[in-house]
């Protein structure tokens, strides 16, 4: 749930459906588990959510809502909360706390007993759900305790240690072939794909964290001489060449049999944010990843673009526009602008619902479509689901907020939404067309 599936686009559009998608996402998990389970809103969680409606043919309707680090000041675009949210918010919470309970079994510590214990309650509501929705949490479960058997072992192949996060991958995203029978083993080989993926990226980045923190890496236990977890001077500083070219050659082949097998589900809504994160995302991540020096390539934040100050600052400055400060009065302006500038500015992660979007998106040859394109998948996944642009669905405002970025709308608005798209954008752009 830390970003290795975090989408990468220079399309607006797709942007704009991650975001709503992530904002639904957020109100879910606060209202039906508390405010502290909202941080697992992240992209891989969010990617999850949009996969389950992608694979039974949904584009769920739009709303809008304040943003819970702005209450009152914001006012976001939000995709409505369906079974498909209520199951991916649960599928996060569940695994979210395994994974605190897994922790404190293997490592001790009174601090992580207190956050499984704090959150375990969560996580038995969430259990309860999944089961109600025939989720396989009983295998799901059996392989996660086969993982930690095997993190007791003092050496073990990459394809053994491989095997618990492929599974758990595959059951959790083949569970979207139930929606169509006959996509089911691309479902599965989809997951499968998923799984590798996050095997291969995590004990490349992780190495010298756990080797300092005498941690279980799949990586180092695969190493001809044993080196159990509690003795990470047995382990070399820097990964091993050999290993190295072994784990990106892995990661290789997991993206690109994630590409073949989202190709192989053929047209579905929201088909553009799915291969930003499951094609342009990994091929981003790998090139950058062999881009940096072994020694600087040792997290996830590694491989994302920095963000200059200047422009962090241009996009607070944005936000606050969009949200509506334009129809205020002078003298209130100025009051709300700075409080939405400054709540933005201390917590950028929530307010602007996380970026994930590097500037040189663009230049890294990426295919990521055009704002027309996003457009027409919009509106086909609308026909399909019977929203049309005056009701919960609006096609235009959906993807263009408030419609105050002209190319936004413009490049919407002829191929999609006519008249409607007038109506959104109040004649800023396109009420002509």
């Amino acid at each position: 749930m830390i970003g290795f599936l975090a989408p990468v686009s220079a399309d607006p559009e797709v942007r704009g459906l991650y975001r709503s998608y992530q904002c639904g996402l957020c109100h879910c998990l606060g209202a039906e588990y508390g405010l502290a389970f909202r941080m697992l809103a992240g992209p891989d969680l969010v990617l999850y959510n949009a996969w389950l409606d992608a694979v039974a043919g949904q584009l769920p309707a739009l709303g809008h809502r304040a943003c819970v680090a702005a209450p009152v000041l914001s006012r976001l675009p939000v995709r409505a909360r369906t079974e498909h949210t209520r199951l991916a918010a649960a599928f996060g919470v569940w695994m979210m706390v395994e994974k605190l309970r897994d922790n404190w079994q293997d490592e001790g510590g009174l601090h992580r007993w207190l956050a499984w214990k704090a959150l375990s309650r969560g996580a038995a509501r969430a259990r309860a759900r999944l089961l109600e929705q025939g989720f396989p949490v009983a295998e799901i479960g059996a392989w996660m305790k086969a993982q930690a058997t095997l993190e007791e072992r003092p050496q073990a192949s990459l394809e053994e240690a491989m095997a618990p996060t492929r599974r758990i991958a595959a059951l959790a995203y083949g569970f979207a072939g139930r929606a169509r029978p006959g996509d089911a083993a691309t479902t599965q080989a989809l997951g499968d794909a998923i799984g590798a993926w996050l095997f291969w990226l995590d004990g490349l980045l992780d190495w010298q964290a756990d080797r300092a923190a005498g941690a279980y890496n799949p990586l180092a236990r695969s190493l001809e001489a044993p080196a159990p977890a509690r003795l990470p001077a047995e382990l070399p500083a820097e990964l091993p060449a050999a290993l190295r070219a072994r784990a990106l050659a892995g990661a290789d082949g997991a993206a690109d049999a994630m590409a073949a097998a989202l190709a192989g589900l053929g047209p579905v809504p929201a088909l553009p944010l799915l291969r930003a994160a499951l094609v342009q995302g990994p091929a981003a991540r790998l090139g950058r990843l062999r881009a940096l020096p072994p020694e600087q390539a040792t997290s996830l934040a590694a491989l994302q673009p920095r963000r200059p100050l200047r422009r962090h600052g241009q996009e607070v400055l944005g936000h606050a526009w969009r949200f509506g400060l334009q129809q205020l009065s002078h003298s209130t302006l100025r009051v709300r602008l700075l409080a939405v500038a400054s709540v933005m500015w201390l917590f950028p992660a929530l307010a602007r619902a996380q970026e994930w979007w590097p500037q040189d998106a663009a230049s890294l040859g990426l295919d990521t479509g055009t704002a027309a394109d996003t457009g027409v998948q919009l509106a086909t996944a609308a026909h399909a689901t019977g929203a049309s642009s005056s009701g919960g669905l609006d096609l235009c405002a959906g993807n263009c907020g408030v419609c105050d970025i002209n190319s936004c709308c413009d490049s919407v608005c002829s191929p999609v939404c006519n008249d409607s798209c007038g109506n959104a954008c109040d004649g800023a752009s396109c009420g002509g067309q």
